[in-house]
Parts: C-alpha cells; structure tokens; sequence
C-alpha cells in the first residue's frame, strides 16, 4: 500500500466520521 492510497483511504474514514455525526 503506497502513501497517496493510505491518505485517500484516512480521509475517507474521517468523512464517514463526520457523515455518522451529522444523522
């Protein structure tokens, strides 16, 4: 796993933080 996939993967999981927050 390079590091761009892993920062994509990171900012993923915190949208899905903030999208489970907002319901």
């Amino acid at each position: 796993m390079n590091l761009e996939s892993s920062i994509l993967v990171f900012f993923r999981l915190q949208d899905h933080k903030q999208l489970k927050e907002r319901n």
